[in-house]
């Protein structure tokens, strides 16, 4: 694939999947992909850095939006969930507008709760500009963790694959990484998720 349509599905692929809709295998060949092309000196670093941190953007902002759109049945919602009266339900908005920047990057890397963040972020008024900063300062280590699994990973895989066809070798190793790595994070995820659960117990 030339590197510019590689790069715009990128962007629309991430765009899509920071709105909420799940495309895991999909977004995590692709940066797969872009590791490799990396690792070759056939694609930069900026120009991916840029791409995904422009999908984070867009994706984050139309999210952000829809919040403020939708306020007061947002919030209600997700506090609910989360504190059982009204005292506390104002003290879990207190507590999250004060800490913005980390509870929006934290939430990041849960999954299910990025989508979630950077609309509760419109509903309770948070600065752009917060938003933004988390949202990139995320992006740009899961864009480095991708690139550099599969960078790292091709190296090591490719001796195996001598036996497979040329044309063949590279999407099998591309589907190799992108399924281990996609294993990895889903199992750290599933660690952070125990934990968020038991810290929400806790302040219920």
């Amino acid at each position: 694939m030339e590197p510019f349509w590689q790069l715009a599905s990128t962007f629309l692929f991430l765009m899509v999947e920071e709105m909420g809709v799940p495309l895991p295998f999909v977004t995590s060949s692709l940066m797969v992909a872009l590791g490799v092309a990396w690792r070759e000196g056939s694609m930069p670093l900026w120009p991916i850095l840029v791409t995904t941190a422009s999908a984070t953007i867009v994706g984050a902002l139309l999210l952000y939006a829809l919040g403020r759109a939708g306020k007061g049945a947002l919030v209600d919602r997700v506090t609910l969930r989360f504190a059982a009266n009204q005292p506390r339900r104002a003290q879990l908005e207190a507590r999250l507008r004060e800490n913005a920047f980390w509870a929006i990057l934290a939430a990041r890397f849960v999954p299910g709760l990025a989508p979630l963040a950077s609309l509760l972020a419109g509903a309770l008024r948070v600065p752009v500009r917060v938003l933004l900063a988390a949202a990139l300062l995320a992006s740009t280590g899961w864009t480095l963790f991708w690139l550099t699994g599969g960078s790292l990973g091709y190296g090591l895989l490719a001796p195996f694959l001598g036996w497979l066809p040329p044309r063949i070798q590279l999407p099998a190793a591309v589907f190799c990484l992108a399924l281990l790595l996609s294993l990895l994070i889903s199992a750290a995820r599933a660690l952070l998720r125990a934990l968020s659960t038991l810290i929400c117990r806790r302040v219920r």
